[in-house]
């Protein structure tokens, strides 16, 4: 029920802890990207 919504999997072995950019630079980048994208920040 919301416009142009979008579901982003985070593919961690964190579990539920998935997406803590303190302790898994992989996670992180994911976050990043996608607040980037979000906020039409990203370069390229």
């Amino acid at each position: 029920m919301m416009p142009k919504a979008e579901l982003r999997q985070i593919d961690s072995n964190w579990g539920h802890r998935a997406g803590n950019p303190a302790l898994n630079p992989a996670d992180e980048a994911v976050l990043r990207t996608a607040v980037l994208d979000l906020l039409d920040l990203r370069a390229g």
